[in-house]
């Protein structure tokens, strides 16, 4: 059963749709403010077909969404989604498909609206290195990951590839684009190298949280994109870190 937070040490449980509980039926959850109905929402994301179902907490009652828009490519069969961002009351996801043979890492993004309840998808830019070679036409043993953030109050996209020979970091933002069958365009702003291990979290106002590649203890870093320096910050970490994010106006590591 989903638990929804009321506030700090406390919880809201909420029932489980029926359609939710049939076997096979894969599971992704989100949680935003819809602004127009004046309400919090639970958006369940059915992983399999790509369908939604939504709770209102003014209600309490799951509903279909008001809108169900089918994908812009239908030839994409989705392999995994990630784990959801808010943000202008949108709760957005990045989607790794399966177009062609090694290409399978974070080929669209998706985007369920909590006010009109449509879900959306749309085609992200190629994952590529500094000499422009796609990422997925290199070897196998090079890493491409991607996350989604905000960046100068837009909704940006980082890349980070690279294998034993390099490390390298693209970072992307999203702009209004009136010849875009989406909408929108995605326009590079940062491309750097670095000697980091992995991307933990970046900032809106542009500080890019780096792991250090030594094993234990384990240092984080600081990359300000505008300046182009770098500073290591004071704490390290002995335990594994999984990843970084935003918590009640500080940033907090998830270990």
């Amino acid at each position: 059963m989903p638990r929804v937070p009321r506030s700090l040490g406390s919880g809201l449980d909420i029932p489980v749709y029926e359609s939710l509980k049939k076997p096979g039926c894969d599971v992704l959850l989100g949680f935003g403010f819809d602004s127009v109905s004046n309400n919090y929402k639970v958006v369940a994301l059915n992983f399999n077909y790509l369908k939604t179902t939504v709770y209102n907490l003014g209600s309490r009652s799951w509903s279909s969404p008001k809108q169900q828009r089918g994908l812009i490519d239908n030839n994409v069969k989705f392999l995994s989604i990630s784990r959801s961002l808010n943000f202008e009351g949108c709760v957005y996801r990045l989607a790794k498909g399966k177009l062609t043979w090694g290409q399978d890492n974070a080929t669209h993004y998706l985007c369920f609206n909590l006010s009109t309840e449509a879900l959306t998808c749309s085609k992200l830019p190629d994952i590529k290195r500094d000499d422009g070679l796609m990422m997925f036409s290199l070897a196998p043993n090079c890493n491409a990951l991607r996350s989604l953030s905000v960046l100068y109050d837009s909704l940006a996209l980082v890349d980070y590839c690279g294998d034993s020979s390099f490390r390298h970091i693209r970072v992307w933002i999203r702009r209004n684009d009136s010849t875009s069958s989406s909408g929108f365009a995605w326009v590079e702003l940062y491309n750097l190298d670095c000697n980091f291990k992995s991307i933990l979290y970046l900032t809106n106002n542009g500080n890019l949280y780096l792991e250090s590649e030594s094993l234990n203890p384990k240092t984080v870093s600081v990359y300000d994109l505008k300046a182009g320096e770098e500073k290591v910050c004071s704490t390290t970490i002995d335990e594994h870190i999984n990843f970084m994010d935003g918590y009640l106006g500080s940033l907090a590591l998830y270990c």
